[in-house]
């Protein structure tokens, strides 16, 4: 497997409508990647109060 980043074939998207966006475009055929990281939350981890 092709692990470069930039070669496009990996999607990571952050947020639920960015989730449903990518879902979307996989079942439209309009986005087609080989590795997809999909978190429904939003925001960066390190900034959650405890």
């Amino acid at each position: 497997m092709d692990t470069d980043i930039l070669a496009g074939d990996i999607v990571i998207a952050s947020g639920i409508e960015a989730c449903r966006n990518v879902m979307e475009g996989i079942r439209s055929g309009a986005l087609e990647a080989r590795l997809v990281e999909l978190m429904s939350c939003e925001g960066d981890v390190s900034t959650a109060r405890h």
